[in-house]
Parts: C-alpha cells; sequence; structure tokens
C-alpha cells in the first residue's frame, strides 16, 4: 500500500516541477516489455533445466 502511495507523491511532484511524467511511465513500460522479452528464453532455459531432473 506505501508503494502505491509513494509512487502517486512522486508523480504528483514531478507534474508540479514540470517533468513530462506521461513519456517517462512510456519509457518505463517500453523497458519493461523489453526486459521481459529478453528474459524469456533464459528462463524457458531455467524451467527446462530443473524439469528435466
Amino acid at each position: 500500500m506505501n508503494y502505491i502511495l509513494y509512487f502517486f507523491l512522486v508523480y504528483w511532484l514531478l507534474s508540479i516541477l514540470g517533468v513530462p511524467v506521461s513519456s517517462l511511465l512510456a519509457g518505463a513500460g517500453l523497458a519493461g516489455v523489453a526486459l521481459g522479452l529478453g528474459a524469456q528464453g533464459f528462463l524457458s532455459d531455467v524451467v527446462n533445466g530443473f524439469s528435466s531432473y
């Protein structure tokens, strides 16, 4: 619950300072998608390694 409050506090402070928060959120979303797609093969290999024992 505290993380949600901190997120909105930072969002509010950055919007007051004039920082374009929507572009920061879009960039973070794209980075998350890239990280997820990059880790997909690695995690698949890890799961297959555990299931082969």
